[in-house]
């Protein structure tokens, strides 16, 4: 995201690249419908950082004057100041308006953003039910791990290549060869791996590198403007070509990095580079592009805090004021503290050094203090946890996972027999539930229930809905089809449908899903709605609420509002399609609030985390909601 080189370097065609790198990003998080693909834009980050880097380091190296201290003094006030004060800013806002368990996972984000470690802990993170990524406000950092990480290792190897080979730009190569197999391996084994690892993205960096490898390498002058336009038309299809349910980075990262190093290795003189890249506008928003980054998604992660049932026009809008937000927050932060303590006097390293590491600091405390307010003290506090602990440990069993309820890393094929065993017997009589975890959950009170021929075909984050396909998730299109097969071929009786609908903007595309198995002679479809959803896990809410008092039965979510809109259009939606409803929000909420533990029995609670059912929640809803349509 951001780079060191010198004025005696500087390009202003490159900033002007670097501005349309931000504003894909932006387009994409806050308008993803109009930008699907901009998320394209780090990558042309990427190039750019791994050019004007490995620039200077070969500049300095050929004038013998290169040193690691400096270079890493350079990056130290080049990255830090701003940085520093995000992450400030976002734990004081955090320690206001979160709640323990949120204030605990931005303190943890916080302390891998300042250790530069962010796309490791989201790796980490990215199991089942990690989560959601527009809950965290530091999501974006992972790119700078990337680029941090590269700039541990890139440096010290430049060095000691320089002064032993004479073809350092072909061992160059041969090392991004290594990583671009690497990547297309790695990626369709496990997406979440080969989007966060550097040893993944290393080649993109290293593109870029190549470029300044003899220093100032261009196209030959008659293929400059060809390939300066050539560039930037592979860059911007790819913005919109491309979108977020395709895998990633994979071989479509090919199409970017290409279309940036062909811009670059045109030139400043190349025509588009002069007449467009290289203008007043485009040139001072890459000259701001390393603040705008940092700020941008903060602000947007501020929507689904607010939890308020925003109109798709109502929130284009509010992203638009917040976009504006976060252009002055980025122009403010370059102009009084970027060039000041890069360009300047004021702040020596080892006191930026300092500001980081406090900034660090900061980040375990509010880990640390949200942590300790979730540790129960009372014996009613101790039930509760108690009972929390046992629903987890159960949970892989109860849902069968890796069996019935499928990883993102597993296709149609790891489905076990047992999953399909009883429908098979007696498929007149079968009941299949298919969806994502919101129909995985239902799944331990549909057996405890003794419902007759049960089956179970549910994949983690992969909805009902034919056709569907979501980056990270390669494998819930063939899934979806296959479950959908199955079903043609043995009618069972009664199909459930259930996801957690208002997580997936083409939630209401499940009725291509329905009309499919009615005509397909399935006699009787459900659909379920949504279930109740709050922000904090609601264990968390409930150890809070127990501590000064009786365990609460009901409890108010600010989520209602969209809930119930969601509600009110899937109900719609299966009453014109020839499927019955069934709606846990009309059993378990009113106005207000939603029932979580009937009688204020820790052994009823009916929530575990912020959605999902424990098994008594299960059995309730299996019970009181789903019976009666299945007898």
């Amino acid at each position: 995201m951001a780079s060191d080189a010198p004025i005696s370097t500087y390009r202003p065609d490159v900033d002007g690249l670097r501005a349309i790198a931000v504003v894909l990003v932006l387009g994409f998080h806050a308008f993803p419908g109009r930008f699907p693909g901009g998320f394209i834009g780090v990558d042309v980050f990427f190039v750019i950082s791994g050019y004007l880097i490995t620039g200077l380091i070969l500049r300095e190296l050929a004038e013998g004057r290169f040193s690691i201290r400096r270079f890493y003094a350079r990056r130290v006030r080049r990255i830090f100041p701003a940085l520093a004060l995000l992450l400030a800013v976002c734990l004081a806002a955090g320690a206001f308006v979160l709640g323990p368990a949120e204030l605990e996972e931005l303190g943890l984000d916080a302390a891998a953003g300042a250790a530069f470690v962010a796309n490791l802990a989201l790796w980490a993170q990215s199991g089942y039910f990690a989560a959601a990524s527009e809950a965290k406000p530091l999501l974006h950092l992972w790119s700078l791990g990337v680029e941090e990480q590269f700039y541990l290792v890139w440096p010290v190897t430049l060095a000691f290549l320089f002064r032993r080979t004479r073809r350092l730009g072909l061992t160059l190569a041969a090392v991004a060869a290594a990583s671009l197999l690497f990547n297309l391996w790695l990626e369709q084994r496990s997406p979440e791996a080969a989007f966060y690892s550097p040893a993944s993205r290393l080649w993109e960096l290293a593109a870029g590198g190549l470029l300044a490898c003899p220093a100032e390498r261009r196209l030959p002058p008659g293929l400059r403007d060809a390939g300066s336009i050539l560039g930037l038309l592979l860059v911007v299809a790819a913005a919109f070509a491309f979108d977020g349910s395709q895998s990633f980075p994979g071989w479509r990262a090919i199409v970017p990095v290409l279309g940036t190093s062909l811009t670059v290795a045109a030139g400043h003189d190349a025509w588009l580079n002069r007449a467009l890249l290289a203008r007043k506008l485009p040139v001072l928003v890459g000259l701001v592009s390393y603040p705008l980054y940092l700020w941008h998604w903060p602000a947007l992660a501020l929507v689904p805090v607010l939890d308020v049932a925003w109109t798709h026009r109502q929130q284009q809008t509010l992203n638009l004021l917040l976009l504006g937000a976060a252009a002055l927050a980025a122009y403010l932060t370059y102009r009084f503290l970027e060039r000041p303590v890069r360009f300047g006097r004021k702040g020596s390293t080892a006191a930026i050094c300092l500001a980081m590491a406090a900034a660090l600091g900061a980040g375990l405390l509010a880990a640390a203090v949200g942590y300790r307010k979730e540790l129960p003290t009372t014996e009613l506090q101790r039930r509760i946890a108690a009972q929390i602990d046992e629903v987890r440990r159960q949970r892989a069993m109860l849902y069968r996972d890796r069996r019935c309820a499928l990883e993102a890393d597993q296709d149609e094929t790891a489905f076990a027999p047992e999953c399909l065993a009883d429908a098979l017997e007696h498929p007149d009589q079968a009941t299949l539930l298919w969806g994502d975890s919101h129909a995985m959950h239902l799944a331990p009170g549909l057996r405890a229930r003794g419902v007759p021929a049960f089956a179970q075909l549910t994949a983690t984050s992969c909805p009902p809905i034919v056709g569907y396909a979501a980056r990270g998730r390669p494998h819930c299109a063939s899934i979806n089809r296959w479950v959908l097969g199955w079903a043609k071929s043995h009618r069972p009786r009664t199909v459930l449908l259930a996801a957690s609908w208002p997580t997936y903007d083409g939630y209401a595309t499940v009725s291509g899903t329905i009309a499919a198995l009615r005509a397909a002679g399935v006699p009787r479809v459900i659909l379920v709605g949504p279930f109740p959803s709050f922000r904090e896990p609601v264990a968390e809410q409930l150890l809070l609420d127990a501590a000064s008092g009786p365990l609460p039965e009901r409890l108010s979510s600010p989520r209602l509002a969209r809930l119930e809109r969601v509600d009110g259009e899937l109900r719609a939606l299966a009453r014109a399609a020839g499927a019955l409803y069934a709606s846990p929000l009309e059993l378990l909420c009113s106005e207000r609030d939603c029932l979580v533990a009937p009688g204020g029995d820790p052994a009823q609670i009916l929530l575990f985390d912020q959605s999902h059912l424990t098994t008594a929640g299960s059995d309730y809803l299996a019970r009181r909601l789903l019976e009666p349509y299945l007898r």
